[in-house]
């Protein structure tokens, strides 16, 4: 039978007309009127005049003076440190602030003096402890005091890496000395001695940009996971990730991922649940496990009415919700008008999500311990700048942008559908839409060109300056290539 001219016209018209539609962008949310977030400005104007101080001004003191000096200022420190485990302070008492000021100054000191990183990395641990035992009276309700919890742990962390970058490579863990185990053998990270149900929060720049960026505080953990111990004694950690869904790892495998610095939380043990249920933490591990073979995938729209997606927080609710227990603090929004536009384009809906990092500042759990691995450090600080840079360069990328390749990335979606329903991961991960897979694609061409450039910058720096640029210049660095045309 032969076709008639007229039905090839008609076919080609019913063709472009399907691609016309498809390359109709999703709606566009417009956001005004957001009131900026300042937090990011008014501490970095604090802390890196301090961090930054001039290495070559401390090089030309004599090493036993900088010695004796910093041995006096770790005395000090741990003196203040005595005091408030007597006294405990207000967030804005001067105690805590003439002490994060110490912290500060050290770095650069100890960053010339290797043999007392050691030292130094273990007084901050104190006080990152303190502070948060503190925090337990303090109103996290205001802004004015979960300000300064921000700026006293964040911002020892922030000091202890600097000093880090700026000495010679060294590896280790940060767990208190003389901190109890566990009555059980507990297997141990870095060190660290878990239990099940503890919590590990570290930073990932995985495949997925959004956590511990989004709401412009530098220095934030974007993924967390539940530790869950069997009866004979095997360790398994538990998450979501952006492509897989809820993963399970055995704790050696966790291990060999590319991870330079995390914590671990506990929930206190005096919290009133946990008296009633001591158990609680290693159920709400067991119910992680579950939850992993249910095939649930992750919420890029971090929608909380969601029930069949969830994001890493969100799952981590799941499993105390049945007792009551909220888990984690809602420290702050995405309240910049820019970056909500950003994230809109990767898929996010909604904009009050507990993220991560905000485990940290939660008063309910405590810090067992925290580990560094210094031949990494930097490659975080690459990642965290380019992932910052990048997501600044997506104010370039617009709906016109998708109008060649929406279509295309609208059939690669219906494709990796049906091969979800095979339980098998397609090109666009389940819960993703195929417009914000061009975003995403858009964010890591730019993210793989830009940590590129920093590697080469940040050899160039060394080689001439003697030292390793802090945050601040590397992020100067990356904006002098998207200047330059990047």
């Amino acid at each position: 039978m032969r076709i008639s001219e007229q039905q090839i016209l008609s076919g080609l018209a019913i063709a472009v007309i399907l691609y016309l539609l498809l390359s109709i962008p999703d709606p566009h949310s417009e956001f005004n009127n957001i009131q900026e977030n300042t937090v990011e400005a008014s501490l970095l104007g604090d802390w890196w005049p301090i961090l930054t101080n001039d290495l070559d001004q401390l090089k030309s003191i004599p090493h036993n003076t900088l010695l004796l000096q910093t041995d006096l200022a770790i005395a000090e420190l741990k003196v203040k440190l005595a005091l408030m485990k007597l006294e405990p302070a207000l967030p804005n008492d001067r105690i805590l602030k003439d002490t994060q000021r110490t912290v500060f100054e050290l770095a650069p000191r100890v960053a010339l003096l290797p043999e007392k990183l050691e030292d130094y990395k273990q007084v901050i641990l104190q006080w990152k402890q303190i502070v948060k035992s503190m925090s337990r009276f303090w109103d996290l309700k205001s802004a004015d005091d979960r300000t300064a919890l921000y700026y006293y742990l964040a911002g020892s962390r922030i000091a202890v890496n600097q000093a880090i970058l700026q000495s010679v490579p060294h590896s280790s863990n940060l767990r208190p000395r003389g901190f109890r185990k566990s009555y059980q053998q507990s297997p141990n990270l870095n060190g660290i001695h878990l239990e099940s149900g503890d919590f590990i929060v570290w930073n990932s720049f995985g495949n997925y940009p959004i956590l511990g960026v989004s709401k412009d505080l530098p220095g934030s953990y974007n993924a967390v996971a539940i530790v869950y111990i069997s009866d004979n004694g095997e360790p398994s950690v538990i998450f979501i990730d952006p492509s897989d869904g809820v993963v399970v790892l055995s704790l050696d495998d966790f291990k060999n991922s590319p991870i330079s610095s995390g914590i671990v939380l506990r929930l206190r043990k005096d919290l009133p649940v946990i008296v009633a249920h001591p158990k609680l933490p290693h159920e709400a591990a067991e119910m992680a496990m579950s939850i992993a073979e249910t095939g649930i995938t992750y919420d890029f729209a971090m929608d909380d009415t969601n029930e069949e997606q969830l994001y890493p927080t969100e799952l981590l609710a799941s499993l105390f919700r049945h007792r009551n227990l909220t888990v984690g603090i809602r420290f702050s929004e995405v309240s910049s008008a820019k970056h909500r536009e950003r994230l809109s384009k990767l898929g996010v809906e909604n904009y009050s999500f507990i993220e991560p990092y905000e485990l940290e500042y939660d008063p309910q759990t405590m810090l067992v311990g925290y580990w560094i691995d210094a031949e990494r450090v930097m490659e975080e600080q690459i990642q965290l700048v380019a992932t910052f840079t990048a997501l600044e360069k997506m104010d370039d990328h617009t709906a016109q942008d998708n109008l060649t390749s929406l279509p295309q990335s609208r059939f690669l979606k219906v494709y990796s559908s049906i091969l979800n329903i095979f339980g098998v991961s397609g090109p666009i991960p389940a819960g993703m839409t195929a417009q914000s897979s061009l975003a995403l694609e858009h964010f890591q061409n730019n993210f793989d060109a830009i940590s590129l450039m920093l590697v080469l910058q940040v050899e160039f720096f060394e080689n001439v300056n003697h030292i390793r640029p802090t945050y601040p210049q590397m992020l100067q660095l990356a904006q002098i290539s998207i200047n330059n045309g990047l």
